[in-house]
């Protein structure tokens, strides 16, 4: 049987669209038909790379790469945790996100912002055990990945910096001192 991908509706109606336009303009155009093309996102980009590779079948393997690096991703991030069943029922977690389960085989950006959040929540949890700076650096820079997929992804760099001060706020230090 041959294979049937399934495409969420934004994948259709607004990436693949982008990407597709973008290629045919041969650079980033104004596309004020499609909602959202102002900007050309990390997956549009992706996108864009295995359109121009390919077909529409290579896109959908970009996604299936994104969840496999976030899986390992989330073990290598969880070492702090010292139990590899642990480990492992993280990256299961990761595997059971609903973005991901609907559309691993789907060019849909949203498995790249789950992504993102993840790793950015892991290196804050190793930072808030380890206090090491280049975790909370680490945590920061995957937020900016987050919002460099979609808008809403801004929303993980907001709760990232809310949930990193009352943390990590060290009893009996002024509150700048732990901002």
């Amino acid at each position: 049987a041959a294979f049937s991908p399934v495409y969420g509706y934004d994948a259709l109606d607004r990436h693949l669209s982008i990407a597709k336009e973008y290629i045919q303009a041969g650079g980033f155009i104004p596309l004020t038909h499609i909602w959202g093309s102002e900007f050309p996102n990390q997956g549009a980009m992706l996108f864009i790379i295995a359109l121009a590779l390919g077909d529409d079948r290579l896109a959908q393997v970009t996604n299936i790469y994104a969840v496999t690096c976030g899986v390992l991703g989330v073990f290598a991030l969880a070492r702090p945790l010292r139990s590899v069943p642990l480990r492992l029922f993280a990256c299961l977690v990761v595997l059971s996100l609903p973005a991901i389960t609907q559309y691993v085989a789907s060019p849909y950006i949203d498995v790249y912002v789950q992504v993102w959040i993840l790793a950015a929540w892991l290196t804050l949890g190793n930072y808030a055990i380890r206090r090491r700076p280049a975790d909370l650096v680490a945590a920061g820079l995957f937020c900016g990945l987050a919002a460099a997929v979609k808008y809403q992804g801004c929303i993980a760099l907001a709760s990232l910096l809310v949930f990193a001060v009352v943390w990590l706020h060290v009893r009996n230090e002024p509150w700048h001192r732990s901002l």
